[in-house]
């Protein structure tokens, strides 16, 4: 008997499941989607951007804590003037020989990171503060002078 009201409960349920549409129940409006035409709106958020634009500076140094496993010194092996003191991996060997890269290589991902998404941040704070009149002209000019400089910095690493 108890067997008989389990199935009859999961038919029920299945009944009830099939039967019941929900259309329209996972569609919703992006809520927290901002793009630059509806960010660049205060004071606050004007230097919340150009704040972002140090926010990947460190991440050439970020690595484990072993001897010669921090990216930035990688570049080092490539023109001769450091060694590995240990066994490289796959990793590393494709890197330093510059043969076989592939897309899933961290070294590389982590380079394209930290030189590529930083200019993208900095040309959208030159590109929405220059066209501001929020800001008084000295609040623009310092904050732009921030920009061009990192920019400026960004582009150093990546033909590094």
């Amino acid at each position: 008997m108890k067997n008989k009201a389990h199935v009859w409960m999961c038919g029920l349920l299945s009944a009830t499941m099939a039967f019941t549409s929900c259309t329209n129940f996972l569609e919703e409006d992006p809520k927290t989607f901002l793009s630059p035409s509806e960010y660049y709106t205060t004071e606050n958020q004007i230097k919340a951007a150009v704040d972002g634009t140090y926010d990947r500076l460190d991440d050439l140094l970020s690595s484990d804590l072993e001897i010669a496993t921090v990216h930035l010194f990688n570049l080092e092996y490539l023109v001769g003037t450091s060694y590995r003191p240990r066994a490289a991996g796959n990793e590393q060997n494709q890197f330093l020989l510059l043969s076989g890269l592939e897309e899933s290589n961290g070294i590389i991902r982590n380079f394209w990171k930290a030189t590529f998404f930083p200019l993208e941040n900095c040309n959208s704070v030159i590109q929405n503060v220059s066209a501001t009149d929020i800001i008084s002209e000295s609040q623009k000019a310092k904050y732009l002078g921030e920009a061009y400089f990192l920019r400026a910095y960004y582009y150093f690493q990546g033909v590094q």
